[in-house]
């Protein structure tokens, strides 16, 4: 399966993206360059080699809240292109090493244990 994320929100961790690549889910986001999805997927997100840009910045209170921007055309259509691109793919078996791999990748990077043992390190100088 896959995990659609086609965000402008400016997210500061995203744990939804993180389980779903932990299990097995690969992602086709934005690539939205102000958020931290990028970090995350790192290269296993199969979304539009050009991140999506937003005109206006998403508030962050509800108070502000606007709607989102509209999305152009030519991305609209390269992140459909995406979609059907990873699902061709995943449907000849193309993409079972990547979601193999992805997998490990998340569960080794994002399991609470791990994640903690890295700030230990940091917290205690041991990097």
């Amino acid at each position: 399966g896959f995990y659609l994320y086609p965000t402008t929100y400016p997210e500061t961790g995203c744990v939804s993206v993180m389980k779903a690549m932990a299990m097995g889910a690969i992602p086709i986001t934005s690539r939205y360059a102000d958020s931290v999805v990028p970090e995350l997927t790192d290269v296993y997100d199969l979304g539009p080699a050009s991140p999506r840009v937003a005109a206006t910045q998403v508030p962050v209170t509800l108070m502000s809240w606007r709607p989102p921007d509209p999305v152009d055309d030519a991305w609209r259509d390269a992140y459909a292109s995406s979609i059907i691109d990873a699902a061709l793919r995943a449907r000849n078996g193309a993409l079972d090493g990547h979601r193999r791999d992805m997998k490990a990748y998340a569960r080794e990077r994002f399991l609470w244990k791990h994640v903690a043992k890295r700030w230990e390190d940091h917290f205690l100088g041991n990097i």
